[in-house]
């Protein structure tokens, strides 16, 4: 099934090209919009260009430049161009898929979902790390640190995030929202979780981040929002060893990735993309969504954009 890749960047560009070669094959196209004061994202996208449809925020007026604000650019260009009924991964230069999300699509849309809520557990660099660091950083950006943290407050699973999902007619952005990564209009969530591998250090440069708190933000991350509506590392970072982290708050479990999650959370490895898939349907139908779309899908969205005007 033909996926399609909804990428928003800032200042990312030591990541950009790493993630592109490694997950553009996974969609039909990606929409990238970038939001850099310089022009290296740019130059690295003309290397993509058969795939990755490159924009930048200055072509646009946006009132607000938050999690909805600049994903409605990304969703109405995708639409206008392949079409409103296609699948939309919302993706992200230091996430890393590990489930093909070709495979999640195509199971989701035969349960009869409309949108697909993904695993993330969070990559930081380990003090085990440290020693050989010079040759780790030779490597591309996802094979660079091993040690993954999971189990939320002791939940026994990783951070879950929206990242997919089915567009149509009903399906929208709004231009204020920050903090949400799930468009309105989506009723159908499917119970199942796919993985994608989130690197939370993808540069060892300190200037990249704004130190000297007690969280580190990340200094080229929405900066036109609140400081709480802000991404970064949940401790203080003084020094580049500060960055490599035992443990990290409020999560309970950490793991060394060797090429595949052994865990009870992983949904199946017939997922991934070179996975058998000869028996990954076998009694999967009883989860299938039955109900149509809520009727009152299309009213309810024009009653929150109302309300928001």
């Amino acid at each position: 099934m033909d996926i399609y890749g909804l990428l928003i960047t800032r200042g990312d560009h030591e990541a950009f090209g790493d993630w592109c070669r490694d997950q553009l094959a996974f969609y039909k196209a990606v929409v990238c919009l970038d939001g850099s004061d310089e022009d290296d994202t740019r130059r690295q996208a003309e290397e993509f260009s058969d795939r990755l449809i490159y924009l930048h925020e200055r072509q646009f007026n946006i009132p607000s430049k938050g999690d909805h604000g600049l994903r409605r650019i990304v969703h109405q260009e995708l639409t206008d161009r392949f079409g409103i009924n296609i699948w939309i991964m919302c993706c992200h230069t230091d996430e890393y898929c590990y489930h093909d999300p070709r495979r999640i699509a195509e199971k989701a849309s035969r349960e009869g979902f409309d949108f697909v809520s993904w695993f993330s557990p969070h990559f930081y660099p380990h003090p085990s790390e440290l020693a050989d660091l010079s040759e780790r950083l030779r490597r591309p950006v996802q094979d660079r640190f091993s040690h993954y943290h999971w189990s939320y407050f002791g939940n026994d699973v990783p951070w879950i995030e929206d990242r997919m999902y089915k567009a149509a007619s009903h399906v929208q952005w709004d231009e204020t929202t920050h903090g949400s990564v799930r468009p309105h209009g989506l009723y159908r969530q499917a119970p199942f979780h796919p993985i994608l591998r989130h690197f939370k250090v993808c540069t060892i440069d300190l200037a990249a981040f704004e130190l000297g708190n007690t969280t580190t933000l990340y200094k080229q991350h929405w900066q036109d929002q609140p400081s709480q509506f802000r991404t970064g590392l949940p401790y203080p970072v003084h020094h580049v060893e500060d960055l490599f982290v035992m443990s990290v708050p409020k999560y309970v479990c950490c793991n060394r990735f060797d090429g595949s999650f052994e865990t009870t959370w992983n949904m199946g490895e017939q997922y991934r993309p070179n996975g058998d898939m000869a028996h990954a349907n076998n009694g999967e139908m009883k989860h299938v969504h039955l109900m149509p779309l809520i009727p009152q899908a299309a009213n309810e969205l024009k009653s929150v954009v109302v309300s928001q005007k």
